[in-house]
């Protein structure tokens, strides 16, 4: 079933970054030690070291330097002013101004090109750094939200650049810290789903594939990815006789023009294995380097595992460590026609949705409670695969299965999973996923079904998905910041008579996929 949501819901206003709301990654701060002929300036042993030759490495700070802040970070400016004078004796003036005076401490002060310098350098809005340039020391933050951990950790730090009474500055002197886990703990832990306004919204529906009724057909149709090549759109989903994951599994493609008309095939047809056929499951699809292509999964059951039902086999009942997986495969097509024999890549952790394109060019592909890592877009055989890990502190949730994540604007992403219990867990990584914080509970109520998480045209983020374990309800919500979804849009709540009963099919508005041309939303469930 699909559905095309007016372009009405789209008309909003743009949204800004929001790189102060989003979560970064775990980190400690060391000095550099970068040139081995700089003296440790709380080394002792220096004590008869002329000082002609200790300002040639080390800068002293001396109480005609200048403190510059912004207005609206005096008081942190004071808090670290207090601190050089405890352990100096020093009382350093403090400029609101943005003074261009050679001998300064400038804390954060977003006016100064040495500020904005370093913050483009910090690989999370969550890092803070400290770094001598010259005769000025820079302090600089990538989000608010870091900033008043930063000037916490640099006071404690000043104690390590005092000696003797005396500030002194190793030339190549750097300090870094990072607040990630903390701060994605309380900004996950904010993430919401209570609605403030709520709107039926106007669509228009079409039936891509129903069984024709007869005992040979297919009655299971699920796990649908989506995609726009070449002026057509594409579906490719997978397909069984009866039950989810059944033996014989397909993969299934419907192609469109028009979003209208359909043409539905079959791409990839039963797999003979031991003790019958394997199946085949859809995991995505990916245009790359020109071309169309289907990732796909292949399992079968062990023979002691089978059921039967009317004499042919079908899966068991439980279907964990069953039999034995073949691991990922994919086919490409230049022309959605004509496609090529397939690949296989052995197990990365993606699936659950298709591969994505981060901001850095990268490729980072969703499981289930896990994710699959490619350094290059182009690249869909090579994958770093990384584990999402559960917060001792979200029990009693002990589930993390079907996963989808949002990039924020600063590059942070956010990752959500499935749990089964009442809400939803997530984590972030700023390094593109090759690395995680762990997960923790938020507040976004878990339906036990796949979803998606993104960003509209119009700079809102959204989900789309189920609001109860039913799946009775296709609804979408949306977010200014990514943190409250408080706009919900109801796409589908009509009634559906399952044809034919089965393991594993229930709910009407089950697994959607989105895709957006920027005026309409293409949704297929």
């Amino acid at each position: 079933m699909f559905k095309r949501l007016l372009a009405l819901l789209l008309l909003m206003a743009l949204l800004g970054s929001c790189a102060q709301q989003v979560p970064s990654e775990e980190g400690s701060g060391v000095p550099s030690t970068k040139d081995t002929e700089t003296s440790d300036p709380t080394d002792d042993s220096s004590e008869s070291t002329p000082k002609e030759e200790e300002t040639v490495q080390d800068l002293m700070i001396t109480d005609d330097y200048l403190i510059v802040a912004e207005e609206s970070s005096l008081a942190s400016a004071q808090k670290i002013r207090k601190e050089i004078e405890n352990l100096t004796g020093m009382t350093l003036a403090i400029v609101t101004d943005g003074n261009t005076e050679r001998k300064e401490l400038i804390i954060n002060d977003s006016r100064r090109k040495e500020v904005q310098s370093l913050k483009k350098e910090l690989a999370s809005p969550f890092l803070g750094a400290v770094r001598r340039e010259n005769e000025r020391l820079i302090l600089a933050c990538g989000s608010e939200q870091a900033f008043e951990p930063m000037v916490d950790a640099f006071v404690l730090e000043l104690s390590s650049l005092v000696k003797r009474k005396k500030m002194t500055v190793a030339r190549d002197y750097y300090f870094e810290q990072n607040f990630a886990e903390e701060i994605a703990k309380s900004v996950i832990n904010s993430i919401n789903c209570e609605a403030e306004t709520v709107t039926r919204v106007p669509t228009e529906t079409v039936r891509v594939f129903t069984p024709d009724g007869s005992e040979d057909a297919w009655y299971f149709n699920h796990v649908p990815s989506m995609t726009y090549f070449k002026d057509r759109f594409y579906i490719f989903y997978s397909s069984g006789p009866v039950n989810e994951s059944d033996c014989g599994q397909r993969v299934m493609m419907a192609t469109s023009e028009d979003f209208a008309d359909w043409d539905v095939q079959v791409l990839l047809d039963s797999v003979p294995g031991t003790a019958a056929d394997m199946l085949l499951t859809a995991r995505g699809c990916y245009v790359v380097d020109g071309k169309l292509t289907v990732f796909f999964y292949k399992y079968e059951y062990n023979a002691d595992a089978l059921r039967y039902e009317n004499g042919k086999p079908v899966r068991p009942i439980d279907t964990a460590h069953k039999g034995k997986g073949y691991g990922m495969f994919y086919i490409q097509s230049e022309d959605g026609e004509n496609w090529s024999a397939p690949v296989h890549i052995g197990e990365p952790y993606g699936g659950n949705n298709s591969p994505e394109v981060l901001q850095s060019g990268a490729l980072l592909w969703a499981g289930n409670g896990r994710t699959a890592y490619s350094e290059s877009a182009s690249d869909i055989e090579n994958w770093s695969n990384c584990l999402l890990q559960i917060d001792p502190g979200a029990q009693p949730i002990t589930r993390n299965t079907e996963s989808d994540f949002v990039q924020m604007p600063d590059g942070t992403i956010l990752i959500f999973s499935r749990t089964g219990d009442d809400v939803m867990i997530g984590g972030a990584s700023f390094d593109d996923g090759q690395t995680w914080t762990n997960l923790y509970r938020t507040q976004f109520t878990d339906s036990d079904a796949r979803f998606r998480f993104g960003i509209l045209p119009d700079g809102r983020y959204y989900f789309l998905g189920n609001m109860s374990f039913a799946r009775n309800e296709l609804v979408l919500l949306t977010s200014e910041d990514g943190i409250h979804y408080k706009d919900w849009y109801y796409l589908g709540e009509d009634p559906y008579t399952l044809m034919k009963p089965g393991l594993a099919k229930g709910g009407t508005y089950s697994y959607p996929e989105v895709i957006t041309d920027g005026e309409y939303l293409y949704i297929v469930y």
